[in-house]
């Protein structure tokens, strides 16, 4: 082949090639945004059941496959004054997206990863029969609720994997409401609150930030070693719909991957080396039924760490017994502040004080 003919070949391949891999990279590695509040729209408002309420959404963060982060605010009443914030958490553990078979497999079925806040279902559901309506009813304070269409433990910050085919936002976008909302809606303290994964929320969101007054941790210390540990020990410390195994590979240490959580970096280790100085509120049901049995893997690093370490000389780590409404299990309750009972009074009570 003459050099000329050669050199125009190669140039070509060469060309091709980055052509490719332009495409390859934009396809696998969205641009980051370079977030606005200006792109922070409200969506929906009214009033359900006596409460007023606005619903937003951040164009900036994609949410899973479809849709957007969203964010709520709900109070009493209309007028934006001077109030106390309680940032309220949502469930629903986290999930990915493998290979399976000739196609992939979501780790958590159920879980559709799409931005879905509706004032009307949130009022429906038990998240505003417990915590969340004692302290909705509460003259001065207001509600913030974030989606957790992410699944990420809200600790996204744009982690891609072409397997799950989008971005994880959880934390980005939950700085960037709790940033609008105290600039639109005058806030004096605040207490950030999670049950289940929003646990984790709660905790990632409560060390960081000024004004807030405490953190409450319902029924997750975010210990993903401990559960890593356990799966490899061959104890399966969820129930067995939640699986030790994804693909041959250990589900948590996966997630991890996908989510930017590393493990070995739980919230134990930090309050026990005293890097923590807000007080935290932890409370779990000495039998809840999602740990199969292994409650205290999930909780006793933390208990044990605040009760030692003591952040803000206010924290608690309270163990409750709470009947499962749903199995009459006796002390089996996932998430106890749910729902109206003694030990949800105490937590109750212990938000009012650390604001006072």
């Amino acid at each position: 082949m003459p050099k000329k003919a050669a050199a125009v070949l190669i140039s070509s391949l060469i060309l091709f090639l980055a052509l490719g891999y332009l495409r390859w990279s934009h396809r696998t590695a969205p641009p980051s945004p370079v977030p606005s509040e200006d792109r922070i729209t409200q969506v929906d408002s009214g009033t359900v059941r006596g409460y007023s309420y606005w619903v937003f959404n951040q164009a900036d963060f994609p949410c899973g496959k479809q849709g957007d982060h969203q964010f709520m605010v709900l109070q009493k009443g209309t007028v934006r004054d001077n109030r106390n914030l309680l940032v309220r958490f949502t469930g629903g553990f986290a999930g990915f997206f493998y290979p399976y078979g000739q196609g992939s497999k979501n780790y958590f079925p159920d879980q559709s990863f799409v931005s879905l806040l509706s004032a009307d279902s949130y009022f429906k559901e038990p998240s505003l029969s417990g915590l969340d309506r004692q302290v909705a009813d509460t003259s001065g304070w207001r509600i913030m609720a974030p989606s957790y269409c992410s699944h990420d433990f809200y600790l996204g910050t744009g982690q891609y994997n072409s397997e799950d085919g989008f971005a994880r936002w959880g934390k980005s976008a939950d700085e960037q409401a709790l940033n609008f909302v105290q600039k639109n809606f005058p806030t004096n303290k605040i207490v950030t609150y999670g049950t289940s994964a929003g646990a984790m929320g709660a905790y990632i969101e409560g060390i960081s930030r000024d004004k807030v007054a405490g953190i409450v941790m319902d029924s997750f210390a975010g210990d993903l070693s401990s559960v890593a540990k356990a799966c490899e020990s061959g104890i399966q410390p969820y129930l067995s719909s939640w699986p030790c195994t994804c693909a041959g590979q250990t589900c948590v240490r996966t997630l991890s991957s996908r989510i930017g959580f590393t493990l070995g970096d739980e919230p134990y280790r930090a309050i026990t080396a005293g890097q923590v100085k807000t007080p935290i509120y932890l409370i779990w049901d000495s039998n809840d039924y999602i740990y199969n049995g292994h409650a205290d893997l999930q909780f006793s690093s933390l208990a044990q760490a605040l009760r030692k370490a003591n952040p803000g000389g206010k924290s608690e780590a309270v163990e409750v017994c709470v009947n499962n409404p749903q199995t009459g299990q006796k002390c089996g309750r996932h998430s106890p502040t749910l729902a109206n009972n003694p030990a949800t009074r105490q937590v109750y009570d212990w938000v009012l004080a650390a604001t006072k």
